[in-house]
């Protein structure tokens, strides 16, 4: 079974109709489920992808239009980006599907044969994730954006040995608001955050359950 991959970094993302998705859909296998959607293996114009279909309730529908905000606003070669998306009858994200599958699902089958990583691999996927991190950490027009969940479950294989992020369903999003305040003697500029959580009150971290201090300080 694939997993999924990223998506090199496009300018716009594909907003197919209830009747593109019903034809994609009737390819459909299943591959498993979560709290917040089911995931199939479908056809989209001749290619094997990924679709995740959010369960049609108010919650998920909100939990949906968030992670897609999400990924529209995190286009990035070492992020896992969707390639289409569908926001009628039945809303669902569509990524593409990659063999290797995640990274710990690679650690996994080399353990098995008494393998590891070796420095240049892990050098290289750190590299990669500093990089997504990194684009992620930084003003993006005007959104900022702090993942939540970083670990091998959400982080999939590149075909030359790279690593990419994904999973943003408890990321954390902040709106960067320019405010103009004056002090005795002239003008500044000051910095504005407003965080907007991102995720399912079922899903977020015990940082923001309970108030802790967490990686946007």
């Amino acid at each position: 079974m694939g997993s999924v991959a990223a998506t090199p970094e496009v300018s716009r993302i594909r907003r197919l109709t209830d009747g593109e998705f019903e034809r994609m859909f009737k390819s459909g296998t299943f591959m498993g489920e979560e709290s917040t959607h089911l995931m199939y293996k479908c056809i989209l114009d001749g290619k094997q992808v990924a679709v995740f279909v959010v369960v049609a309730e108010e919650e998920e529908l909100n939990y949906f239009r968030n992670k897609v905000k999400t990924l529209q606003n995190a286009k990035h070669k070492k992020i896992v980006g969707p390639i289409a998306y569908c926001d009628g009858k039945t809303p669902c994200v569509v990524l593409n599907l990659f063999k290797e599958g995640t990274l710990k699902d690679f650690l996994l089958r080399m353990r098995a044969t008494g393998k590891d990583l070796d420095i240049q691999q892990k050098v290289r996927c750190s590299r990669d994730l500093a990089d997504a991190l990194y684009f992620l950490h930084r003003d993006h027009k005007g959104l900022l954006s702090w993942h939540r969940d970083l670990r091998p479950e959400n982080i999939f294989m590149d075909n030359d040995g790279g690593c990419q992020l994904a999973n943003f369903s408890i990321s954390s999003m902040v709106v960067v608001s320019w405010l103009s305040f004056f002090w005795e003697g002239g003008g500044r500029e000051g910095l504005t955050l407003e965080p907007c959580f991102n995720g399912r009150h079922t899903s977020r971290t015990p940082d923001t359950r309970h108030g802790t201090r967490h990686d946007d300080f």
